[in-house]
């Protein structure tokens, strides 16, 4: 379980990284519950984003669902496709100044 979580609070820190990136060169975040953040808390809006997504690996470590591990794996996937796919759309975005 210990890599699961590794994984899943590396995706995450990705993913505040790419958003940032995608940010930087005039893209905008199209979740609403971040941009809401991103309003509220400004430059520390990562900090609420780090806070929601602590939520669900704690809940499935504390459920005692015997896949707990295995969900935890495919949320940290989750975050690392969508590191990723920022990752791409900001490279279009610098490809374009």
């Amino acid at each position: 379980m210990t890599y699961a979580l590794i994984a899943y609070a590396f995706a995450n820190i990705l993913d505040i990284v790419s958003t940032n990136r995608v940010l930087e060169r005039g893209g905008v975040e199209l979740n609403p519950v971040m941009r809401w953040a991103m309003k509220v808390f400004g430059e520390y809006w990562y900090v609420f984003k780090l806070a929601v997504a602590a939520i669900p690996p704690i809940m499935l470590v504390y459920s005692g669902v015997a896949w707990a591990k295995e969900g935890i794996w495919v949320c940290a996937a989750v975050y690392g496709i969508v590191a990723a796919n920022n990752f791409r759309i900001a490279r279009k975005l610098q490809e374009r100044h």
